[in-house]
């Protein structure tokens, strides 16, 4: 089961990677705002997507952690827009899905990745034991 860690690591960056696209894509070409500049509403949806990037192609598990935190800005987005912009509808939508996702895999990849490392940590401080205990005999004789 702890080998399934990889699959959510692939929907982090999807979620990640779709988020960042569409709110490109979306504030610039779809659907621009009329009312401030492209640049100020890219900086403060684009920017806080950038913190993470970093630790999420590395795969730091503490770093997916947080980054579930960040997803919860862009839910707020997709909902709203879902629900208070008709002519946004779709692009509400697809922001909650991705967000979601974003979210679970985060979650379930920093939940799984920590629990494969302290796996592999008891095997190595075991394995250590057994050759300082053989060596120990060894020594004895």
């Amino acid at each position: 089961m702890l080998k399934n860690y990889r699959f959510y690591k692939y929907l982090t960056l999807t979620g990640y990677f779709g988020l960042l696209l569409l709110n490109l894509t979306w504030f610039t070409v779809i659907s621009p705002a009329m009312h401030a500049p492209k640049s100020y509403i890219l900086v403060a949806t684009l920017i806080p997507l950038l913190f993470p990037l970093r630790g999420l192609l590395s795969g730091k598990p503490y770093t997916y952690a947080w980054s579930s935190f960040i997803t919860l800005f862009y839910f707020f987005i997709g909902v709203d827009f879902a629900y208070n912009n008709i002519d946004d509808q779709v692009y509400g939508y697809l922001s909650i899905l991705l967000s979601v996702m974003m979210f679970i895999g985060s979650i379930f990849y920093s939940r799984f990745a920590t629990q494969q490392a302290k796996i592999i940590l008891q095997q190595r401080s075991s394995d250590q034991r057994s050759e300082e205990h053989t060596s120990e005999l060894q020594s004895r004789t």
